[in-house]
């Protein structure tokens, strides 16, 4: 668990870890939260495409108009833990099933 940590907060050693301040942590977490983020927009941008082109490509009137109606991403703060993304991203999948 420790080496996760230190991967994500991308230093060297735990002892790096434990002395920085609690500023440049929130810095660092603000980083990870924002990469995060990035590949999530990318997921969208790819399952968007391949759907455009799959199953949708039958029937284009089924299709979403917009990238945001396909799959919509929470708002900076809306979501806190992986465990509420995991069941967002489950919901959008389940509904995806639903509307093919």
């Amino acid at each position: 668990m420790i080496s996760v940590a230190i991967g994500e907060l991308k230093v060297g050693t735990l002892e790096d870890v434990y002395n920085m301040s609690w500023a440049e942590f929130r810095i660092r977490l603000f980083a990870f939260k924002r990469m995060e983020r990035n590949k999530i927009e990318l997921l969208r941008i790819h399952a968007y495409h391949a759907a455009s082109g799959g199953l949708y490509a039958m029937n284009p009137k089924l299709f979403p108009k917009s990238i945001d109606k396909f799959w919509k991403l929470p708002k900076e703060g809306e979501l806190s833990d992986k465990k509420q993304l995991a069941e967002l991203l489950e919901s959008e999948r389940k509904k995806m099933l639903n509307n093919g």
